[in-house]
């Protein structure tokens, strides 16, 4: 029982209350009045923390949606990895089939020219085929050469002709110009054609200069 509560029943009865009694009710009504103002300043306290809902909602929003984005980056870049990919695949198959059609150009230039090819940025795949189709176009161009008019000597072309290509196919130190046997064979081996017209020398000079460098004939 409080204090309080005594001395509330003394007064009931009519009995005398003692002053130490009544200083220790304002001695406990002292020790309430402090306890109510405390909670009293707590409860204020707590009616001023009032965090803004609305401003953390709106952080969470905010990080969803930069989760979403992070998210949509991530998948560009492993689509962009996966096209890098491709595109190196690719240039390697490129690159194989440029370096096949380099040596199948090569190749070919060597067997029409003799030379091998020097590539660089003056001399590219189309100046190499450019050169082969001139060199193609010269051997099989079709040229008629005069006929002996007489073959009792053994002669199929004539040999004033045959003199004349000698003499400008040129002159090599070792063994002069070459022969009319050798021109006349080189000749008909390259297969040009012996007619009655005259030919002049000029048209043919030309075919036969590449056909005996390809015999291994006189120098040009």
């Amino acid at each position: 029982m409080t204090t309080i509560e005594m001395i509330k029943n003394l007064a009931q009865s009519n009995s005398v209350v003692a002053s130490a009694d009544v200083l220790a009710v304002f001695a406990e009504l002292e020790a309430s009045k402090k306890s109510n103002a405390f909670l009293k300043e707590q409860l204020a306290k707590l009616a001023n923390f009032n965090p803004d809902w609305d401003m953390l909602e709106a952080c969470r929003e905010s990080w969803r949606e930069v989760a979403a984005a992070l998210k949509e980056a991530e998948a560009r870049l492993v689509a962009k990895d996966k096209h890098i990919a491709e595109l190196e695949a690719d240039e390697l198959v490129l690159i194989d089939e440029r370096d096949s059609a380099e040596d199948i150009i090569a190749e070919m230039y060597e067997a029409a020219t003799g030379n091998r090819p020097q590539w660089s940025s003056c001399f590219r795949f189309s100046d190499a085929v450019e050169d082969v189709a001139q060199v193609r176009a010269r051997l099989t161009t079709q040229v008629r050469l005069p006929a002996a008019k007489d073959t009792s000597q053994g002669w199929t072309i004539d040999p004033d002709y045959l003199s004349a290509i000698a003499e400008k196919v040129g002159h090599s130190e070792d063994g002069g110009s070459p022969s009319m046997e050798t021109v006349e064979a080189v000749l008909l081996a390259t297969g040009f054609t012996v007619g009655d017209e005259t030919a002049s020398v000029a048209p043919a000079e030309g075919q036969l200069v590449t056909a005996m460098g390809y015999q291994g004939g006189a120098n040009s």
